[in-house]
């Protein structure tokens, strides 16, 4: 409709305008009017097209001049864009003297490729036939360039086709082609064109800012812009394939590229040449970037199978079902090699796949070089997405795991605080994949004398291949075995210095070792007296029988403890020896005439309920009454605290065989009964009596004390201490 209105209307300028051209004028604006809404929008309808079109008609012989006058006089205007002419409407933009005007507004000098990365949007070529070849997707991005030492390569991309706009001369070539980065150079020819375009779009939109307010002229502004952005488009992703517009490098070698399929041919190649040790593994799930979310779950459960399920045929999949997990198993550990039969149990192994072992040596590379420098995990992730190899993470988060599993025994992982981690679970393995950094690996040595000691440890531990599952291994899980047997001490025996001194040492070992080579290899034949010994000399025989002792009484020290505290509060009780059972019988036939709620204490009424409870486990029943006693349990106890213990026990002890007598007595519920006990140094005066008061006379008792005080008061504490016991003695006499 509106195209309608404005043709009415610039029919009706004409005829004020052109009174003696205005049927020829007529005509040419109809066609375009027609065409405009009718015409085929691919179709080019140019000057040259409109003027045959009226000359093969016979209307118009001269419509080349007429066009020219309509143009002249802002009535039509050719589109660039749309390559037809269209009308214009009313304004007073005239673009050629405006865009001439803002020539001393515009700064001419300014950066080509700040102004490109904003205009034009490179595309990233597909290394089609690598791709197909070895399923690991290369991927090369396009990128500007000004100068040839401004190469910042992004570690997202497996190569660059740099558009450089500089030229280069042998010695930069010979530069470039020392980079050990696929780059593939296209040398802009014609670089006053391209920045005389981009001073073009500066002065159209200052002429646009300039004519903000007028709708029309921002219209055909703006379609002026889009046809210049187009041309810059079409010139590097078109035009950058016609000779004279872009010269093409490859290693400092000019090279012909005519065509997109060229130009992927040469990303395939050169691919190909810089990623020569990349493993063969098609499987698009797996080899990308970034994994989507259903494959990272089946990276969990793949690894946990292979840990747990490592000695079972297929890990213990269900043959009848094909989830992930399993589809990944089979492409990439199964038909690799890496999980296999031999003789009698399924083993993680090397890879058989020849297309493999480049990867596989190199990661054995990378524990050889941590043998005397622990290195991060992410340092694999860093080794292994560079040349020679190029793997995309996605891949590396499965290989990288398996890798760890299957070389278990060659290496120790610890944390970045130095803390070891004895074995590697699912759940371990998950945080080294969310934070590779943070985890340190160190790879071991079984060399000399360290064989031979290795070989004891298996004989210790009961180690032989037949019995390994999952992840148990040789080295690993002997220490870990030694691990676990430290973990499992209470805490008296991981304190206590009532050892020998071999057993401290071994002790001592297996807690502070930075790793299992250190503990199993010198630390612990070391603190045993086995210091430098050839696999060779004799004494090596002695050593399994060394440390089995000092395991042995490492173990047993606790138990040792309680014995010698049963020993010695049987011999205080005058209690026969024998078992702790008899032992705890003897103790509730004692104490059994106590009447635990006349116990007033509460430190001795707790004492004789831990000593009279049904407790029928010996370490539970030492460790409650020591807790009573000291207020701590006795494995908390230091050896300094054992002493103490016993001491304090026998005094409380003596106060509750007090009691015994006192608790047999028949005493009113209104009296109470005090125990009188007088015995001097050579025994001649010896007085135990008990003394009954009513609670009536227990105020005449208060009266009378303060009276004797009152005697007391001005001498001395021996003074009347004696004098009271003489006292005492002549009034028990009576």
């Amino acid at each position: 409709k509106s195209i309608w209105q404005t043709a009415f209307s610039v029919n009706e300028r004409l005829e004020l305008l052109y009174s003696d051209k205005y049927d020829e004028m007529s005509s040419i604006i109809k066609f375009i009017c027609l065409t405009s809404i009718f015409s085929n929008s691919a179709s080019i309808l140019d000057r040259s097209f409109i003027a045959q079109y009226f000359r093969e008609t016979g209307k118009i012989q001269n419509a080349d001049e007429l066009i020219n006058e309509l143009e002249k006089a802002n009535i039509i205007a050719f589109s660039r864009v749309k390559l037809r002419y269209n009308f214009k409407e009313a304004t007073d933009l005239n673009l050629e003297s405006e865009l001439i005007l803002a020539n001393s507004h515009v700064n001419s000098d300014f950066n080509i490729i700040s102004r490109l990365n904003e205009f034009v949007k490179l595309p990233v070529i597909f290394g089609k036939r690598a791709y197909f070849k070895n399923g690991t997707p290369r991927i090369f991005r396009s990128v500007f360039k000004e100068k040839a030492d401004l190469f910042a390569f992004d570690s997202n991309f497996d190569g660059e086709i740099v558009f450089l706009f500089e030229e280069l001369d042998s010695n930069t070539f010979s530069q470039i082609n020392k980079i050990e980065y696929p780059v593939i150079l296209s040398i802009c020819l014609n670089k006053h064109w391209v920045k005389n375009e981009l001073m073009e779009l500066e002065k159209l939109y200052f002429v646009r800012d300039k004519f903000k307010d007028d709708k029309a002229a921002i219209r055909i502004i703006n379609e002026e812009i889009f046809f210049r952005i187009d041309e810059l488009r079409s010139y590097f992703e078109e035009k950058s394939f016609f000779e004279g517009f872009f010269d093409w490098s490859v290693k400092g070698e000019k090279i012909s590229i005519k065509s997109r399929k060229d130009l992927n041919i040469q990303v395939s190649n050169l691919a190909l040449e810089y990623y020569n040790c990349a493993p063969i593994y098609l499987n698009e799930m797996v080899n990308r970037a970034v994994l989507s979310s259903p494959i990272l779950t089946a990276r969990k459960q793949l690894i946990k199978a292979l840990i747990d399920s490592g000695d079972k045929s297929d890990l213990g999949f269900d043959t009848s079902k094909f989830p992930p997990e399993k589809t990944i198993y089979l492409s990439l550990i199964k038909d690799t090699g890496i999980h296999r039969k031999e003789s009698e149990y399924h083993t993680l192994c090397e890879p058989e796949d020849s297309s493999f072992l480049n990867l596989w040596n190199s990661c054995k590379n990378l524990l050889t070089d941590s043998v005397n420098k622990q290195v991060t995990i992410a340092s694999f992730y860093e080794v292994l997405m560079e040349a020679p190899f190029g793997l995309k993470k996605g891949f590396l988060d499965f290989w990288i795991p398996i890798f760890l599993i299957v070389q278990k025994e060659e290496y120790s992982l610890y944390f970045e605080d130095g803390e070891y981690i004895p074995m590697i679970t699912p759940e371990v393995l998950d945080l080294v994949y969310k934070h590779p950094k943070k985890y340190l690996i160190r790879g071991l040595s079984t060399s000399g004398v360290n064989t031979t000691y290795l070989q004891s440890y298996k004989e210790l531990v009961g180690f032989n291949e037949s019995n390994v599952k999952g992840l148990q291994s040789s080295y690993i899980s002997i220490y870990g075995n030694f691990l676990r047997f430290y973990r499992g001490l209470d805490d008296y025996s991981k304190r206590t210095k009532q050892l020998s001194k071999e057993a401290i040492g071994v002790r001592n070992a297996i807690a502070n070792a930075k790793d299992p080579e250190t503990a199993l290899f010198q630390q612990i034949p070391e603190a045993l007296g086995y210091f430098g010994l050839d696999k060779n000399d004799s004494k090596t025989g002695n050593f399994i029988e060394d440390l089995q002792n000092s395991i042995r009484s490492i173990r047993n020290c606790y138990d040792t403890l309680i014995d010698s505290l049963q020993f010695e509060i049987g011999a205080y009780l005058k209690i026969d020896g024998g078992s702790f059972e008899n032992f705890k019988e003897n103790i509730l036939n004692r104490f059994l005439a106590i009447n635990r709620n006349r116990v007033v204490n509460t430190e001795l009424k707790l004492l004789l309920n831990r000593l009279t409870s049904p407790l029928d486990v010996r370490k539970a029943y030492w460790e409650s009454i020591c807790d009573a006693v000291l207020g701590k349990k006795l494995d908390k106890c230091s050896d300094d605290e054992i002493p103490m213990f016993i001491d304090r026990l026998k005094l409380m002890l003596d106060d509750l065989i007090n009691l015994i007598d006192l608790h047999k007595l028949k005493v009113d519920e209104n009296s109470k009964v005090y125990q009188v006990s007088i015995v001097n140094d050579d025994a001649s005066d010896k007085i135990n009596e008990n003394v009954f008061i009513s609670n009536e006379e227990i105020k005449e008792v208060e009266l009378l004390s303060e009276n004797i005080m009152s005697l007391l008061k001005d001498k001395k504490d021996a003074l009347n201490k004696a004098a009271l016991i003489s006292a005492l003695k002549q009034i028990i006499k009576k």
